[in-house]
């Protein structure tokens, strides 16, 4: 029977699962077999670093963009699953990690699809595909686990090993919006014995009743709402919808384990009408100087929150079929690709040219597609009209923005409402193609003035519609200092934060790397303990590798020479002595009766050189010559290793890394 480490978990703290879960991010979309196996090398030093034991003697490592993973449709979602196996200790471990909020896709160059989940996948429950793709993506990788599992413990029994029956143990990690779909994974399907959450985006009653085909059931019944109306979830009491909400999950929801700075910005929103908390927390600190944002945004009202949500909700449809241009319709009703289109046609018209039949033909297009341009500037003008009227519900969120800001703001978007309404004045103006038509065919005077009129008309609608897209930049520009807080908050977000938060007793990281401080003489003295401890694993490789190859090459010199000349030289005495014994061949060849001549006697007279002294002292020379540089290398190597337990003599776990390393 084996020592059962199961009920144990193999990441078993806070730092541990933190710089793991930042490991994570650094596996790319389509990671090659060498990326796979320099993260499992990562994974095995944090481990040892962090434990000062060896870490379990299998761990796979399965990506959501490997082959047989991989979804067609690049819904943002990125999520890992390690397994940890070791039956000798009764070990059988799978960790998903669901990786947390990017920037942008493709290494920051694509959409922010994350954030913008984050947006309305959670906060208005519009929208479902990470989390799809993430229960998928972990379901099938830990159901192939148990599959492979259950065959080599069958296969080890069989051999005479007694193996207990393991059970495969799940337990999930997440950052961000990683946080979020761990929860979801959990609150829906309650696989995880634990859940670990960092800085998470936290579910949503929305997102869940958007989900959870059965959830919603319930609560529309619970709350006399239609089933076929989502939108009327909205209308629902948020503290009502929370605790129905809470209730309805908590068994499932009591193992969530949630770490978070106080500082950063999904924490900030957290109190926000809908958003629901499951488990415990703590709090940790990560930039003393900076107070936070929580304490102005904890100050907007559910009305205005309500407001916010409702925006949210009309925009997701438009977030889901154009991405962030969707986004950008949604709110202003301003189609980037219309525009750029047509912007792009009255350019390259000529209506100056002297050719008549291309002067008239250049017209007719131009009026066509500025008089296609009237009903989205109507459309436009709608919208932003309307923005302006939900701006003390928009900018209640932001409440550190001054009345002197808002009025900046409302006259701003003043202005971008009399561009348009320019635009469509002088669209109005050029009347429409059929007239201009007629005018070709019997007025040519009136021709050529309206196509004056329309060269006018262009110059007006892009002067306008420049000033328009440049009241974005202002608003901008107004709300500086804000954007400025929220980065701060948005640092505080990152794990690098919180791994920072968690060191203690003179460890400090940076990047992937441990950093242990010591004072000396009132000075601080930083060694980075994961570079010495690579340098001494690497360079111990790196001299076992020359000693293989010196005592290859010496294997290979004593065949080639001393070896070969021995071989050589005994041939040869053997061919001396049988022919010295062989007088009867020697008679043969003589052709004369033996009563002429006789032979009596053979007697080969040789002369065999030794190997020359100069070429075995060349060699010799040369081996003892590698031979001392191996030992000096080794011994320098170890000096190192001894130098810096003798500096943290007082720390046994740095002794142990170099002892497992």
């Amino acid at each position: 029977m084996v020592n059962s480490e199961n009920s144990h978990e193999v990441l078993s703290t806070e730092m541990l699962r933190a710089r793991i879960a930042k490991l994570e991010y650094s596996i790319p979309k389509d990671p090659s077999k060498e990326e796979i196996k320099e993260f499992q090398d990562k994974i095995r030093q944090i481990y040892l670093e962090e434990t000062g034991s060896p870490p379990p003697i299998h761990i796979t490592i399965y990506h959501s963009g490997s082959k047989g993973y991989s979804e067609g449709k690049d819904t943002g979602f990125d999520g890992t699953v390690i397994h940890f196996f070791d039956p000798e200790k009764g070990i059988n471990q799978s960790y998903t990690i669901t990786r947390g909020s990017e920037m942008g896709e493709d290494s920051g160059t694509g959409e922010p699809l994350d954030w913008l989940y984050n947006t309305f996948g959670i906060y208005t429950g519009r929208n479902r595909e990470q989390y799809e793709a993430a229960s998928s993506f972990q379901n099938k990788v830990n159901k192939e686990i148990e599959r492979k599992i259950a065959k080599e413990i069958e296969t080890g029994k069989n051999n005479g090993h007694s193996y207990d029956d393991l059970e495969l143990s799940r337990y999930g990690i997440g950052h961000s919006l990683g946080g979020n779909l761990i929860q979801m994974l959990q609150l829906q399907e309650g696989h995880f014995k634990e859940v670990y959450a960092f800085n998470d985006a936290p579910p949503s009653a929305y997102q869940l009743a958007y989900i959870d085909q059965e959830f919603w059931l319930q609560l529309s019944d619970y709350f006399s709402i239609p089933v076929n109306n989502f939108d009327d979830i909205y209308s629902i009491p948020s503290a009502d919808l929370e605790k129905f909400a809470t209730d309805y999950y908590k068994e499932r929801g009591k193992n969530i384990h949630h770490t978070t700075s106080a500082d950063e910005i999904l924490y900030v929103i957290s109190g926000f009408r809908g958003f629901l908390f499951f488990g415990d927390r703590n709090i940790i600190e990560t930039n003393p100087d900076f107070d936070g944002l929580k304490r102005v945004l904890d100050n907007v009202s559910d009305e205005d929150l309500a407001v916010i949500q409702k925006k949210l909700a009309e925009i997701a449809p438009y977030y889901e079929k154009d991405g962030i241009d969707g986004i950008v319709f949604g709110v202003t009703g301003y189609d980037k690709k219309f525009w750029d289109d047509s912007f792009e046609t009255i350019k390259d018209l000529n209506l100056t040219t002297l050719n008549p039949v291309e002067r008239a033909e250049n017209a007719i297009t131009a009026a066509k597609t500025i008089n296609s341009m009237k009903d989205h500037v109507v459309l436009m003008i709608t919208r932003v009209t309307s923005l302006k009227d939900e701006l003390p519900a928009l900018l209640s969120i932001v409440g550190t923005v001054s009345a002197e800001e808002r009025e900046k703001i409302e006259s701003v978007i003043d202005g971008m409402v009399e561009n348009l309404k320019t635009m469509k004045d002088a669209i109005g103006n050029i009347g429409d193609v059929a007239s201009l038509e007629k005018l070709l065919h019997g007025d040519l005077i009136g021709f050529l003035q309206q196509v004056d009129m329309l060269m006018n008309t262009s110059d007006i609608i892009k002067t306008e519609f420049n000033e328009f897209k440049a009241g974005f930049g202002s608003i901008k520009t107004i709300l500086e200092e804000l954007l400025d807080k929220f980065g701060m908050a948005t640092e505080a977000h990152l794990m690098d934060a919180v791994i920072s938060a968690l060191s203690i007793d003179g460890f400090s990281y940076e990047g992937d790397d441990m950093y242990k401080a010591k004072v000396v003489n009132g000075k601080p003295i930083i060694i980075n303990l994961s570079s010495a401890l690579r340098l001494f694993k690497k360079g111990l490789a790196i001299y076992e590798e020359k000693e293989s190859i010196l005592k290859q090459i010496k294997e290979t010199y004593q065949r080639e020479y001393p070896d070969d000349y021995t071989f050589r030289k005994d041939t040869l005495m053997r061919a001396i002595a049988t022919t010295e014994s062989d007088i009867s061949w020697a008679q043969s060849k003589l052709g004369y009766s033996t009563t002429a001549y006789k032979v009596t006697k053979i007697d080969v007279q040789e002369s065999i050189y030794p190997i020359p002294p100069a070429n075995t002292a060349a060699f010799q020379e040369l081996f003892h010559y590698h031979e001392n540089e191996q030992e000096a290398g080794v011994k320098q190597i170890q000096q190192i290793k001894s130098s810096l337990e003798d500096f943290f003599n007082e720390d046994k776990k740095i002794a142990q890394m170099f002892k497992l390393i």
